[in-house]
C-alpha cells in the first residue's frame, strides 16, 4: 500500500503522533468527518444511521470523556460530559441519575458562589486520586474507596471473621480509621 510520504516518515519513525494530525491531509479528513457526522444528525442518510450517531456513538463518546476527566482529574470536562448526559436519563428510565443528576451539575456549577475556594480544591484533587507512582493511572475516589474497604473486609482480621453482631460490627467500622493508620505507620518504618 503506498502511503503518503509524511505517514511514510512516522511510519519510519521520522515524525511523532502528533506532528501527523498538524498535516493538512488529516486536518482535511477531520473536517470532511465532522461535516460527515453533521449530515447524519440532520438526517441525511437515513433513520438508522441518526439512531446510531446520536445514540450510541455519541454517548459512547461521552462515556469516554467521563473516564478521561476523572483520570486527568479534569473538573470542567466532567461538568460538561454530566450536562451532556441529563438529557438522556430520563428517556433511558434512570430516574434517580436524572433527579439527583440534575442537582449534582447545578451544584458543580454554582460551587464558587455558594463556597467560595471550593472549585479550586476540587480541580486540584477533588475527582480522582493516585494511590500507586509507577502508573499515571488515577481512580475515582468513592471508586477506591469501595475497593479499599471491600478489601479490608476481606483479608485476616478484617471484617469476614465477625460474627453478625451490630455492636461488634460498628465497633470495627469505627475503628478502621485508626487501624489503617497504624498500619501506614507502621509500614513506613525502616526497619
Amino acid at each position: 500500500m503506498d502511503f503518503p510520504i509524511e505517514f511514510q516518515q512516522y511510519l519510519d519513525g521520522q515524525l511523532c503522533a502528533s506532528d501527523i494530525f498538524s498535516l493538512p491531509i488529516v486536518q482535511d479528513f477531520f473536517t470532511k468527518y465532522e461535516i460527515f457526522k453533521q449530515e447524519i444528525r440532520d438526517g441525511k442518510h437515513g433513520k438508522t444511521a441518526r439512531f446510531w450517531m446520536v445514540y450510541y456513538i455519541d454517548l459512547m463518546f461521552n462515556q469516554h470523556a467521563i473516564h478521561t476527566a476523572v483520570q486527568e482529574n479534569h473538573f470542567e470536562n466532567r461538568l460538561h460530559s454530566w450536562n451532556f448526559m441529563l438529557s438522556y436519563f430520563f428517556p433511558t428510565n434512570k430516574t434517580n441519575y436524572s433527579r439527583y443528576g440534575a442537582y449534582y451539575v447545578f451544584s458543580l456549577y454554582n460551587i464558587e458562589n455558594v463556597y467560595p475556594g471550593n472549585k479550586d480544591l476540587l480541580k486540584g484533587s477533588g475527582l480522582s486520586i493516585q494511590s500507586q507512582t509507577r502508573y499515571d493511572l488515577r481512580t475515582p475516589i468513592d471508586q477506591r474507596g469501595e475497593q479499599t474497604i471491600n478489601r479490608e473486609g476481606k483479608v485476616s482480621g478484617g471484617l469476614k471473621l465477625l460474627r453478625p453482631d451490630d455492636k461488634m460490627m460498628l465497633k470495627w467500622v469505627l475503628n478502621r480509621p485508626n487501624q489503617a493508620e497504624n498500619t501506614s505507620e507502621l509500614k513506613a518504618q525502616k526497619i
